[in-house]
């Protein structure tokens, strides 16, 4: 018993697919680069 999707997977997609989940990576690496140094200095002080 095999399951077919109600949709098929054409090379259109996989490229549509591609370009969001680059897109992605550019956002996480953007909020990985934050300096720790930064955010000691950005410290609210009481």
């Amino acid at each position: 018993m095999s399951y077919q999707p109600p949709f098929t997977i054409t090379s259109g997609i996989i490229d549509l697919i591609s370009a969001v989940s680059e897109q992605v990576g550019f956002v996480q690496r953007d909020f990985l680069d934050a300096s720790p140094q930064l955010r000691k200095a950005n410290r609210i002080k009481t």
